[in-house]
């Protein structure tokens, strides 16, 4: 009778398993963005946009897209940190509008490799000129504990 009872009881558990799935952590994706303004907030140079996904190792970026102000030039950057320890980095840069235009990047996925992964995502938004490099950031917190 005890035999039995545990045997649909791991029954009933792999049915579980089975049904909702359990693989490596990770939560669906969320969008991310970031912009840099001038002239004092009032205008937007470049916004960069995309989904990411965490994973126990490592966070996906995907669906990733740029707008420049015609004119300008920039770029951005996507950093994965476990706490304040950066894991991994993807740069977008050199990009150049005369138009105004969205641009499709490249799909990327940061290294976190380290137990737990990363659980801060810094997105900075940046456009380039004669006197140096300008950011916009803005930070994603994975849920913990």
């Amino acid at each position: 009778m005890i035999k039995r009872g545990i045997g649909r009881a791991a029954l009933a558990f792999a049915m579980i398993v089975a049904a909702v799935g359990i693989s490596s952590p990770a939560q669906a994706a969320t969008s991310f963005y970031a912009e840099y303004f001038h002239s004092g907030g009032a205008t937007l140079v470049v916004k960069i946009t995309g989904d990411m996904g965490w994973y126990n190792r490592s966070v996906g970026l995907n669906d990733v897209r740029l707008w420049l102000r015609g004119g300008y030039c920039g770029g951005a950057e996507v950093s994965a940190y476990a706490g304040t320890n950066k894991l991994g980095q993807k740069t977008y840069a050199n990009y150049c509008s005369e138009s105004g235009q969205w641009l499709s990047l490249p799909n990327a996925t940061l290294n976190a490799d380290v137990p737990g992964g990363a659980n801060v995502l810094r997105v900075r938004a940046f456009k380039d000129d004669s006197t140096g490099r300008h950011y916009g950031d803005t930070y994603y917190f994975d849920k913990c504990c």
